[in-house]
């Protein structure tokens, strides 16, 4: 069964402590904070059941806590209690009206105290069990009303329910499924929401729809059929590679075109990426018997989305994977770009440039060096990154080896003879790095796998919201830990902690500096370089030394006390 946690804040060690080893002793779990601010940051991370707070402390006065809390979405549910000598009834029926639940009076009864904390622990699952009811009323509200406006919505295409075996929509139902290889192509408009902001909303749906409409014959006229359109995005199913590639090839042509007739002077160009994929797919019926909607289950489909995203990375606008290439008929204007780890899967994607639509000068120049251009990419691979630039170089207005060429720079910059395949596998939590104190060693577990998901993140190529999304969770957590253990040694009176500070200041500089490399340079190799060099082997050392013996103190401390 979970244990409540309950969030203590008080500038008083002494209060502290009663109240802690009270809470204990009745199977409550407590976090403790020695003043304001440190105790919103306390509730924002533990995320407590209950709080109780003090009112008079330093800087920051127990009514402005409960007010900034109450200001704050991820806290404002959580129930405060009152806990101060104060007796005038102004007092009380302040702390109410900032949002306090309840006011108990120092000294207090034990029994009065976890009677009041059970009461409203009780109070806050009653609550808690009544907005889940009226959120879910809400949301089936949203859900009738979305199935009634989507009446005539069971639009299947044509050739969707072909492959399901169906003649008319009218014969298909929930659960219908086929399992049939195709191919999956994605197209996606770049700089979307940029060239969006500069429109008003009913300019942004006309720009779409034209869009659409200009790629949507295309694909038809090439034996495929539009899935769906997700936001500026299609996806569209083909019976073979070849369709999908010639497709993919006409829509980059007609989108040439689109741009030097689009109207006005001053437009920007569009441009567009298109992934390509092939593979088993699972197509189906899926929904509930008032919403009906077709759709297509496999991992192809991912890959092909995340080819599509590559082509912002390597500068090209037509990628197609292994899979497809090898179902081609014709392979001319064709090279192997890279060998990559898509997210969730296990084994590596050859990535291939398809550079038809290149200009002939281009075009010429990739097609007599491709076996050169794959000859590099595969030294590339087996971190021979100098002989790789050293050919990459020598391929003029070629944005792709230009990519490569800057990433061969940075290894060389850093050091050649590192074994990438590694950097993920070097950090890990084992029972040596235990300290002895529970919540030092939860908080440590905690950072290892962030660091960990970063270097995941990093390797994957995770959107750069999502990696930044990482590092500011860490930047705040590892904030929150050292103020964990610098609140533990002083209250101890720790000899060391001067020495343990200083430390803690030095990894918050080296984290900066990685954050700063991270926004400056974007290379995601090097970065991850840079976490194990820099990051990941203090971070040990530091659990590994200067913790353990803090731990051993305080377990010493522990034994002395019991």
């Amino acid at each position: 069964m979970k244990q409540n946690i309950i969030l203590i804040i008080d500038d008083n060690a002494t209060n502290i402590r009663v109240l802690v080893d009270t809470l204990k002793a009745h199977s409550f779990e407590t976090v403790t904070a020695r003043n304001g601010i440190m105790g919103i940051k306390r509730a924002q991370f533990s995320k407590p059941d209950l709080i109780l707070l003090d009112i008079k402390m330093p800087n920051m006065d127990g009514y402005e806590v409960c007010e900034h809390l109450k200001s704050i979405e991820q806290t404002r549910d959580i129930p405060v209690i009152f806990i101060s000598a104060l007796i005038e009834s102004l007092d009380k029926v302040r702390a109410f009206s900032v949002g306090g639940v309840d006011y108990v009076v120092k000294p207090f009864e034990e029994q009065e105290i976890l009677a009041r904390i059970e009461n409203h622990l009780q109070l806050r699952e009653l609550q808690k069990t009544l907005k889940d009811k009226n959120r879910q009323l809400v949301e089936l509200q949203h859900e009738t009303l979305f199935q009634l406006n989507q009446a005539y919505g069971y639009f299947v295409p044509r050739q969707f329910l072909s492959l399901l075996g169906k003649k008319s929509i009218t014969d298909i139902k929930l659960g219908d499924q086929t399992e049939q290889n195709m191919t999956i192509l994605f197209a996606d408009i770049r700089e979307f929401t940029t060239l969006s902001e500069t429109m008003t909303p009913q300019e942004n749906f006309n720009f779409i729809n034209a869009f659409l409409s200009q790629m949507e014959p295309i694909i038809t006229n090439n034996n495929g059929f539009i899935d769906k359109y997700i936001g500026d995005a299609i996806m569209a199913l083909f019976y073979n590679a070849d369709d999908a590639v010639q497709a993919g090839i006409d829509m980059l042509e007609a989108l040439k075109n689109y741009n030097t007739t689009r109207g006005r002077p001053g437009r920007p160009v569009i441009k567009i990426g298109i992934g390509i994929n092939t593979g088993l797919l699972i197509l189906g019926i899926i929904g509930s018997k008032n919403r009906m909607a077709g759709t297509v289950i496999s991992d192809a489909v991912n890959i092909a989305s995340r080819l599509e995203s590559l082509t912002k990375v390597y500068h090209t606008p037509l990628l197609i994977s292994e899979s497809s290439y090898q179902n081609l008929t014709k392979t001319d204007y064709i090279r192997l770009i890279d060998n990559v780890k898509v997210k969730g899967k296990s084994e590596y994607v050859k990535v291939f440039e398809v550079f038809v639509i290149d200009s002939k000068t281009i075009r010429a120049s990739k097609s007599t060096t491709t076996k050169q251009f794959e000859q590099a990419v595969h030294l590339y691979h087996d971190q021979n990154f100098a002989e790789a630039q050293h050919i990459f170089l020598s391929f003029r207005d070629d944005a792709t080896a230009a990519v490569y060429n800057q990433r061969c720079q940075k290894f060389l910059n850093i050091d050649t003879n590192t074994n990438w395949g590694k950097i993920a596998a070097v950090i890990k939590w084992t029972p040596k790095l235990s300290v002895g104190h529970d919540l030092i060693d939860q908080q440590h577990k905690e950072l290892i796998i962030k660091i960990k998901d970063l270097i995941m993140s990093l390797g994957n190529e995770d959107r750069e919201d999502e990696v930044g999304q990482i590092i500011e969770f860490l930047k705040e957590y590892v904030i929150i830990h050292f103020d964990t253990e610098e609140q533990l040694m002083q209250e101890h009176n720790y000899s060391g902690y001067l020495a343990h500070k200083i430390q803690h200041t030095c990894f918050i500089q080296r984290f900066a500096k990685f954050e700063k490399d991270y926004k400056a340079n974007g290379g995601r190799l090097y970065l991850t370089l840079q976490i194990q060099e820099e990051l990941v082997k203090w971070l040990l050392n530091h659990i590994s030394g200067t913790d353990k013996k803090l731990g051993i103190f305080l377990k010493k401390l522990d034994c002395s006390n019991s």
